[in-house]
């Protein structure tokens, strides 16, 4: 072979060695848009202090489903992820307090929505159960008996 054909060979093969390389360090969120989005935060009450439990909703017409749910954590913080993009109302409740929503929340891809919310006390409520029986009556016995306790 001659020079001027080994020259080009090894330019050629060079190239290809430094595209496949490229192509491998190339990272894949430069390769593929991320159409998800997600939403996440924390709840507390009024005086601060963390509410774990508490029911967070997404619904939104984008969503396959008619609404997405998750729990707050016992940090209080809680994650709904991945979401579709689109608009979305979110509600949060927890017996005992106000129930809360955001309206028209706008999620575009590989946006995380942060919202952190307070929770205001609602009314109190108490359930109250009363249950009882007929006394005991004998029957069988017609004599009249008092007990006195010792106390007395």
């Amino acid at each position: 072979m001659n020079r001027y054909l080994r020259s080009a060979l090894r330019a050629r093969s060079l190239v290809l060695v430094i595209c496949q390389t490229f192509a491998v360090l190339t990272p894949r969120s430069a390769v593929a848009q991320e159409v998800s989005a997600s939403i996440i935060g924390q709840i507390t009450d009024e005086s601060g202090g963390v509410l774990p439990g508490v029911l967070v909703s997404a619904r939104s017409p984008v969503l396959q489903v008619a609404v997405v749910t998750g729990i707050t954590d016992e940090r209080g913080e809680y994650r709904l992820s991945p979401l579709p993009i689109g608009t979305y109302s979110v509600e949060y409740a927890l017996q005992g307090f106000q129930a809360f929503r955001q309206e028209n929340l706008r999620l575009t891809a590989g946006f995380v929505a942060k919202i952190d919310v307070i929770m205001k006390v609602g009314a109190l409520e108490e359930n109250v159960t009363v249950t009882g029986a007929s006394p005991i009556v004998d029957v069988t016995s017609t004599t009249t008996s008092t007990h006195f306790t010792r106390e007395t």
